[in-house]
């Protein structure tokens, strides 16, 4: 049944003398489990608005309860009730968690605070909350989900005031545009929901894609001036609780694909399987990282002159309980997701760096965006070179081709890696639309060839062709050039041909915990 309180506040705590906070506040409605395993199997059927920990032990098993509540719903506001002195780990500053001692009028202080920021003067939680009253039941709708970065950066520069009008004026402008049939709910400050009752996905998407040529006939004003106004928007189908996290993974899809839009063409079974999935792993990699199951393991890059192992590439695997390992394409999506990447990539510099420190070779570690734009990184690559005795040039970084190095810090951070001795690769060179001015920008000292073009270059023109013209233009600039998925010793023969630098691949040597 339907509850029509507009709050819902989760208490985990193993005693039984938890106050319900319907009596201080009329709007919420309470539920109490008595631990962390038991708010999961909650948190994995409904959402909720705010989290009280009460008097748990402060440790990893906690904060990993946030982590995945939190990368289900990021709205969430979390509260730890507790005596003790602690801080919360770095992976989480960008959660929504306070602090307060166990002294009840701190507690109601706190909690009025959060459920304010909820029930504030654009009243977005009311509006989420009618949005699931019309979700509530069995019938079908389409919802198209649609955030505004604009907001968000005007955030930076206008005051709060001027945000408000912004809000609003969007409103209207959706209100104005809706076809018939719909309803506008404004669920977050950067986000608006279209609810469609009678309309064919198609349909949806045609009105979709028509606001981005309207909203440049529309004036929206932001302190005296004219702004442009842009939408990436999530179409989904589907009925009940499943349709708004449907949305939101839409709307992140068309962030990672770089488009307007995306249509999520998946049923509610298949998300929730792919919910549970997820959690499962999101649950594996903390386990992981807290039991030192997150190994290096090495594969061989030959000098195609000298033919023998010059060099190794350091790449990530996770071990199960039974010592089974699990492939990076497997669980790195969503340790992106949770926010655990740069943890995954400390343990496996420090263990890499530890393991190279007394041999006569170098390495590759690949780093992500999300590394190469925090400042920790950079540090510990640093610290870790200065605790090893490890020279930076002995360090290869690998970075995707498609990396966005004039975004934030991260050309800043690899032109300070570089000065510091470090070389820098282009991973997957020619897999996506490859810039060849970033290899310029990045000061690139090496072009690793992507191996979907070199394993067919003896039966594919091509591809022949492909790898061929990457690897002239790579002696042309002075850059040295690796083939990746070398494996056999027809493709090695060519390779070396084509007088690419170095090769690897199985023909010399799978991944491995252990050196040739």
């Amino acid at each position: 049944m339907a509850s029509n309180k507009i709050l819902k506040i989760l208490n985990i705590a193993a005693k039984n003398n938890i106050p319900s906070f319907e009596e201080f506040f009329t709007f919420c409605e309470t539920i109490n489990v008595p631990h962390l395993k038991a708010a999961l199997e909650f948190i994995e059927k409904e959402f909720c608005d705010i989290v009280l920990f009460w008097e748990l032990p402060i440790d990893d098993d906690l904060f990993d309860t946030i982590r995945i509540i939190h990368s289900i719903n990021m709205q969430a506001k979390f509260l730890i009730i507790s005596q003790l002195e602690f801080e919360f780990p770095q992976d989480l500053r960008y959660a929504q968690i306070k602090k307060c001692p166990t002294h009840a009028s701190n507690i109601l202080t706190e909690i009025s605070k959060f459920s304010n920021s909820f029930l504030g003067e654009n009243d977005f939680f009311a509006e989420r909350s009618s949005l699931n009253e019309c979700l509530h039941g069995k019938q079908e709708y389409i919802l198209a989900l649609l955030q505004v970065p604009t907001i968000m950066r005007c955030r930076l520069i206008s005051a709060l005031e001027s945000i408000d009008s912004l809000i609003a004026q969007i409103q209207d402008f959706l209100s104005d545009y809706r076809p018939r049939g719909t309803r506008v709910f404004v669920v977050d400050s950067d986000t608006f929901v279209i609810l469609f009752f009678e309309a064919s996905q198609q349909e949806v998407y045609d009105f979709v894609s028509s606001l981005d040529v309207l909203r440049l006939e529309h004036d929206f004003i932001v302190d005296g001036h004219e702004i442009d106004v842009e939408f990436i928007s999530g179409i989904v189908c589907g009925k009940g609780k499943a349709l708004l996290p449907k949305a939101y993974s839409a709307v992140e899809e068309a962030k990672r694909t770089n488009t307007k839009i995306c249509v999520l063409e998946q049923s509610d079974e298949e998300f929730f399987a792919m919910q549970q999935r997820n959690i499962h792993w999101m649950k594996a990699i903390h386990l992981a990282l807290k039991n030192n199951r997150i190994v290096p393991f090495y594969q061989p890059i030959v000098n195609n002159v000298t033919q023998k192992v010059e060099k190794y590439e350091t790449l990530v695997r996770l071990l199960n309980h039974d010592g089974s390992v699990v492939r990076p394409d497997i669980f790195l999506g969503v340790a992106k997701e949770s926010g655990l990447m740069n943890n995954i990539s400390m343990s496996v510099i420090n263990k890499s760096f530890s393991f190279f420190k007394d041999l006569d070779l170098e390495f590759s570690i690949n780093i992500s965006e999300e590394g190469l734009r925090d400042r920790q990184i950079v540090n510990y690559l640093l610290n870790r070179c200065e605790r090893y005795g490890i020279h930076p040039s002995r360090v290869l970084l690998e970075v995707l081709e498609d990396i966005d190095s004039i975004k934030d810090k991260v050309l800043e951070h690899i032109n300070e890696l570089h000065g510091k001795g470090f070389k820098i690769a282009i991973d997957d060179f020619g897999a996506a639309n490859s810039n060849f001015g970033r290899l310029i920008d990045m000061k690139a000292d090496y072009i690793k060839i992507d191996g979907s073009f070199v394993k067919n270059i003896d039966t594919d023109e091509r591809s022949y062709k492909i790898v061929d013209s990457i690897a002239k233009f790579a002696k042309g600039i002075g850059v040295k050039s690796v083939a990746e998925f070398v494996h056999s010793d027809r493709i090695y023969q060519i390779i070396c041909e084509m007088g690419i630098d170095y090769s690897q691949g199985f023909y010399f040597g799978k991944p491995s915990p252990t050196l040739l």
